[in-house]
């Protein structure tokens, strides 16, 4: 998960507030991250000493006085943290997400006809200057299995139409652990049980990457995790023949 720190200074002079540290935005979804000094707002304290009754210096409480949050900053926090200012999405038309990848798009050998799906993202951040696609199968041990890799996607593109075979400005196939240079559908060895392909759109903030041909997909994965921006995934599923 991504975080973002919260400017408030920046938008109001020089506010800061140590109990709003930074939010996590992903996949369209806000989460305020950290009010790791909150303090009690709007909660009396239970030891204050009542009107009219007098108390003993040992009976008088030691807890902070009651604080209350400026009543700006939390809508401010939701503005500054909304979704529309992070998140990256990846969607199909061909492919629901947690469904059996159909026919289509499986691999000839295991009776598909090889298409890969349509694609479409949105919310690269303005600061990516490449994308990168992946298809990962995550049940293949001791180290997944690349399906699909294209690189050097323009930031500026935001999908690949089904059976794609030309891409975008520079961009490129990398020759997969399936040992392909392009798009390789499912075809899960028999009786292997469920496997599980993930689709995954990262942008960088590099014009360019390489990789070596028929990489480990953990590394691939490794790399990308490390350096990109943002990721959208989109994950979908293929049950193995039994044996």
């Amino acid at each position: 998960m991504r975080l973002r720190s919260i400017a408030i200074s920046a938008v109001y002079g020089r506010v800061r507030q140590p109990w709003v540290r930074r939010c996590a935005l992903s996949r369209g979804q806000l989460v305020v991250w950290a009010f790791d000094n909150l303090p009690n707002f709007d909660r009396p304290n239970s030891e204050a000493q009542t009107p009219g009754v007098r108390q003993t210096t040992s009976s008088v409480s030691t807890k902070p006085p009651m604080r209350r949050a400026p009543a700006w900053l939390f809508p401010m926090a939701m503005l500054l943290c909304s979704p529309a200012l992070a998140a990256m999405t990846l969607t199909s038309t061909d492919i629901a997400p947690g469904e059996p990848i159909p026919a289509a798009h499986i691999y000839p050998r295991c009776g598909g006809r090889n298409l890969s799906p349509e694609l479409t993202w949105s919310g690269a951040p303005s600061t990516a200057r490449s994308l990168v696609l992946t298809m990962i199968d995550l049940d293949v041990k001791p180290s997944q299995w690349s399906h699909w890799i294209l690189v050097d996607l323009p930031a500026t593109a935001t999908s690949l139409p089904q059976g794609t075979r030309s891409l975008p400005g520079n961009a490129k196939a990398v020759v997969s652990n399936f040992g392909n240079a392009g798009y390789a559908g499912p075809c899960p060895p028999r009786g292997t049980g469920l496997h599980h392909y993930e689709f995954t759109i990262w942008a960088l903030p590099t014009a360019s990457v390489s990789f070596a041909p028929d990489e480990k997909a953990t590394e691939v994965l490794a790399y990308l995790s490390q350096h990109a921006l943002d990721r959208a995934s989109l994950a979908a599923v293929v049950q193995a023949p039994t044996a």
